[in-house]
Order: C-alpha cells, then sequence, then structure tokens
C-alpha cells in the first residue's frame, strides 16, 4: 500500500510539473492575428499562365490519373492563359478531355501529346473545378479532376 501511495504522489508531482510547463508555454507561444502569408499579394491584376498536364502512374491494375498541378490560384480580373496537355501515353484509344465549365471551356478530347491553349478573364471568385469531360477514359474517371481557386 505504501509503494502505491508513494507511486501516485511522485506520479502527480510529474504531471503538475508537466501541466505548468504546458500552461507557460502556451501564453508566450502564439501567433498574431493576420500573420499568415497571403496567397497571392494584393495588386493589380497580373497575368498568369498554367500548364496543366494529365499524366498517369502505376500499373495495369493500379493505374491512377491526375492532372498536375491539381490546384491553380489567380484572382478576379487576373488574365488568364491556360495550357492543356494530354501525356497520358496510355490513352490513346479513349482520350482524356478537359473541361472547366464555369469559363466555358469543354473539349470532349485531346489526343496523347496534344495540347490545347485557352484564354479567359475570370469575372467572379470562387473554387471551380476543372476535369477530364471523357468518361470513358478509365475507371477512375470520376477522380480526374482539379480546381481553379480564384481570390477576389
Amino acid at each position: 500500500m505504501r509503494n502505491v501511495a508513494a507511486f501516485l504522489a511522485a506520479f502527480g508531482v510529474v504531471m503538475g510539473t508537466a501541466a505548468g510547463a504546458f500552461a507557460l508555454t502556451q501564453n508566450r507561444v502564439q501567433a498574431s492575428p493576420g500573420s499568415a502569408a497571403p496567397l497571392l499579394p494584393p495588386g493589380p491584376p497580373t497575368e498568369r499562365q498554367f500548364t496543366v498536364t494529365m499524366v498517369m502512374f502505376g500499373g495495369e491494375e493500379n493505374e491512377v490519373h491526375r492532372w498536375t498541378p491539381g490546384t491553380l490560384v489567380a484572382r478576379v480580373g487576373d488574365p488568364i492563359t491556360l495550357r492543356v496537355l494530354n501525356a497520358d501515353v496510355d490513352c490513346a484509344k479513349y482520350p482524356h478531355g478537359f473541361a472547366l465549365t464555369a469559363f466555358g471551356i469543354d473539349v470532349p478530347a485531346i489526343q496523347v501529346g496534344e495540347e490545347k491553349t485557352f484564354t479567359f478573364t475570370p469575372d467572379k471568385p470562387g473554387v471551380f473545378e476543372f476535369k477530364c469531360s471523357n468518361k470513358d477514359c478509365g475507371k477512375d474517371h470520376d477522380r480526374q479532376t482539379g480546381q481553379l481557386l480564384v481570390l477576389p
């Protein structure tokens, strides 16, 4: 019984010390509000140029198709030149398409090695999905998406 009491007393001292140290640390380590850097610095509209490429990786049973990069960032009013490239060499029979319907872009098929270029200027903020528009391109078609983040 004495060993249990000694253990509990020592455990209480250790836990009390740890809790006190934690409390002191929490008071010193605080980020100031608004200290995070913005995604894009404020300023006049800036021309943005992006290249989005469809890639495939994995093996026959585990093929994965994705747009890379998967996220693009611009601001309302930024003129955008968007190049879309199909680099998936295994999709010759069912080539990938590309759609960014919020800005009127919808191409049913982009052949392997082919590149399409689009220009537009976002007029509204939001998160806009782009995706493969050929549902026959692969079994992971529903995951072949990306996003355009348009900041105010």
